[in-house]
């Protein structure tokens, strides 16, 4: 079988262009590393729920009650004039409370809560809300937990990555030249954030008996939430 002349000149022609071209494909030398950062925050936010909870015979008398005490609960609260405070209503119902007795459901009244959540920047003062819910005869103190502002949040993030960044350099920077090289630009970048922190912990409610002392409010803590950053940089090697 013979070829046109058309198409030995096109298979030679390629076969100059492929053994002439460098091979472009394979990346330049490099070193590739992974700078972290991890610093610790304070939270700005505090939350704390407490909620009105009342049992009666009548639906209506329970859900006066519990709104009662909720109405209290909420003005008293305004008046301890918290920074940067936030209210807002958690739940509100009222339901049957039934119980199985000689093989039959039997209504033993009616369950009626009304739930309030506090959030302030002013997170040691927690303790006036703990103390002001327990004199009320507050039944039901929730979880009382700590949180960071996004503001703060992205601010602490956005530092830790430009700590990881520079650690990754410092990296790069002792291994190339410990291998007789020196380091070129960045040709590639990969970052990732985190944070972890205390977890929400379960308030018991006062006792009526302690409510009724003229103790000072408990002073609360806020424990620190931790940040962390890692980025990971390609380098070229000169």
């Amino acid at each position: 079988m013979h070829l046109p002349k058309l198409w030995y000149a096109l298979l030679f022609s390629g076969l100059l262009t492929s053994a002439s071209s460098p091979a472009g494909d394979e990346p330049p030398p490099g070193i590739t590393v992974s700078g972290t950062c991890t610093q610790s925050v304070v939270p700005d936010r505090g939350t704390l729920t407490v909620t009105a909870d009342f049992i009666s015979p009548d639906a209506k008398q329970a859900s006066q009650q519990a709104n009662r005490q909720y109405e209290t609960i909420r003005d008293r609260i305004k008046r301890l004039s918290l920074a940067d405070f936030d209210l807002s209503t958690t739940e509100a119902g009222v339901e049957e409370i039934k119980e199985w007795e000689k093989n039959r459901m039997v209504s033993r009244g009616f369950r009626a809560r009304m739930g309030l959540r506090v959030m302030t920047s002013d997170f040691k003062r927690l303790g006036e809300v703990l103390d002001l819910a327990a004199k009320e005869g507050v039944k039901d103190i929730g979880r009382l937990s700590s949180q960071v502002s996004p503001a703060r949040l992205l601010e602490a993030q956005g530092q830790c990555l430009k700590d990881a960044a520079a650690n990754a350099k410092e990296k790069a920077r002792k291994l190339s030249e410990s291998l007789g090289r020196s380091l070129g630009a960045a040709v590639s970048i990969q970052e990732s954030t985190g944070e972890s922190g205390p977890r929400p912990f379960p308030m018991a409610a006062m006792s009526a008996r302690s409510a009724s002392l003229e103790a000072a409010p408990p002073t609360i803590e806020a424990g620190k939430v931790d940040v962390s950053a890692t980025v990971t940089v390609r380098f070229e090697l000169k």
